[in-house]
């Protein structure tokens, strides 16, 4: 494709279907994937985290895949920009419907969680008895 500024992604509706498909992909990898590494129903489990956003990159590319290219990140689609492979149009609005997506899947993964769990909604973190 090479490098484009993309006048010929202005098609609105594949583009309106992409830029939806974009969103509900990430916003469907950031419940599963987030979800699976809250774990406050089991003690924590590093294959159980690894499968759930495996898989779940798996079937949301399946779904999202012959309609956006199912990107479902905004590195991935900066990525393809920068390898010629995306327009710059395309990769603005994907990138801006990813994180619409990424902030309504944490919202949604927010308030199904019971309130004593929710503070780092599957973040990273230390340890207890571990200080920086």
């Amino acid at each position: 494709m090479g490098y484009s500024l993309g006048k010929e992604d202005l098609k609105v509706v594949p583009l309106m279907k992409s830029i939806v498909a974009e969103l509900l992909g990430t916003m469907f990898l950031v419940i599963i994937g987030c979800g699976a590494a809250m774990q406050w129903k089991t003690l924590f489990d590093t294959t159980q985290v690894s499968l759930a956003f495996g898989l779940a990159v798996m079937a949301i590319a399946s779904f999202t895949g012959h309609v956006s290219g199912g990107n479902l990140n905004p590195a991935v689609s900066v990525g393809l920009l920068a390898g010629g492979k995306l327009s710059l149009l395309k990769t603005v609005l994907y990138v801006v419907a990813q994180c619409i997506g990424a902030v309504i899947g944490a919202g949604i993964l927010h308030l199904v969680t019971p309130e004593q769990h929710r503070a780092g909604l599957g973040s990273n973190g230390l340890a207890d008895g571990v200080t920086p």
